[in-house]
Formats: C-alpha cells, sequence, structure tokens
C-alpha cells in the first residue's frame, strides 16, 4: 500500500478510473493464489502443534476475508488518498468498526463461539468493501460486479475445499478451483498475468 500511493499520485483521473478493476482484480488473483497456503499450513501445525489444531478452524473462516480486505487496504485507500477525499474513507471505516463490534457481540450472543464471531467478522469485512467501493464510484466510472462474483465466488471455493478432510486433496481442490475460477471470470487478467510472467523468464 506505501509504495502504491506514489504511483497512483501520478495518474491523472481518467487513467485511475480505467485500471482501477484491473488493479483489484490483479490483487485478488494474487491473494486468492496465496491463501492456499493455508492447507499446508493444516499439516504443519498437526504434525508438529497439535495444541493449537483448534484454531484452525477460526483460521479457516477468516482467510478468505484477504481477499476482501486486501483491495480496501492497498487499492480503495489510496485511491481516496490521491484525490484528497480521505476523510469519508476515514468516517465510514469508524461506523464499519462499531458495526464489526455489533455483530461480533451478536454472534457470540447467539452461539457463544470464535467461530460464529469470525464468520460475522468477514460478513462485515465484505459489507466494508461494499460500502467503499459504492463511494469510490461517485468519483471514478467502474464497473466492478465481475470483481465481487469473483470474490465472493473464489471465498465459496476455499470455503468447500478445506472442508475435505486430507489436506492435500483440499488444496489440489481449491487449485483446481481457483484457475477454473480465474480462467473463466478474468480471462484478461489472466492472459496479462502470463504476458507477464513470460516477459519475467524471456
Amino acid at each position: 500500500a506505501v509504495v502504491f500511493f506514489p504511483i497512483l499520485k501520478q495518474k491523472n483521473r481518467e487513467v485511475l478510473s480505467e485500471r482501477y478493476c484491473d488493479i483489484v482484480g490483479l490483487l485478488d488473483i494474487a491473494v486468492s493464489f496465496l491463501i492456499i497456503l493455508y492447507f499446508p499450513l493444516c499439516a504443519f501445525i498437526e504434525m508438529f502443534l497439535p495444541a493449537y489444531k483448534e484454531s484452525l478452524e477460526i483460521f479457516r473462516i477468516i482467510i478468505p476475508g484477504l481477499v476482501l480486505s486486501s483491495p480496501i487496504s492497498v487499492v480503495i485507500h489510496n485511491y481516496f488518498k490521491a484525490y484528497d477525499i480521505n476523510i469519508h474513507f476515514f468516517i465510514r471505516s469508524l461506523v464499519i468498526l462499531v458495526l464489526s463490534a455489533i455483530a461480533n457481540g451478536i454472534a457470540y450472543v447467539i452461539s457463544g463461539t470464535m467461530a460464529s464471531i469470525s464468520a460475522a467478522s468477514v460478513i462485515v469485512i465484505f459489507l466494508w468493501y461494499i460500502v467503499e467501493e459504492q463511494r469510490l464510484k461517485k468519483e471514478f466510472e467502474f464497473s466492478s460486479m465481475p470483481l465481487i462474483i469473483y470474490m465472493l465466488t473464489i471465498c465459496l471455493a476455499f470455503y468447500l475445499s478445506s472442508l475435505i478432510e486430507r489436506w492435500y486433496v483440499g488444496m489440489f481442490s481449491y487449485l483446481f478451483l481457483f484457475v477454473v475460477i480465474s480462467i473463466i471470470i478474468c480471462p484478461r487478467l489472466i492472459k496479462l498475468i502470463l504476458k507477464m510472467i513470460k516477459r519475467r523468464i524471456s
């Protein structure tokens, strides 16, 4: 996020409007790929740190939240800063913080488990993303529905794969779903990533 801000500051409004979906899409693809590390981490904890095995359930619920929170902290916040409208981001973030506390409290009262609090947190993060992006749309014109569909589909793919008992089966299942979902929803970005990799290699 710190490195990204000076780059944004140099771009004009038209360029930022055109590039928003590409930037968020590339970030989400990268984060969606990296959360695959959850699966070998499960194996490591089960083998060497069995006392922490119960925490894996909380981690399993919360880790897809990175797909939602990364665009907020890295991209959306910097877009607001680049055009000196950061106060709007700050005020809504405070509201979301209060809402998160209320949601976590309700989840705890209803079920009394850490897993329910984690689930409530992910839901609030998604709401935060939607609220901030809608505000950003007032400043920059873009259509982000494919991004939202991608985020939700990837999160669902992770949750389903992580339910598989054997970690390596879950990992390859998620990897397969990640590739298929990315190709179907973000084909242009996948081509761009492959082109960038090819340039690096050559």
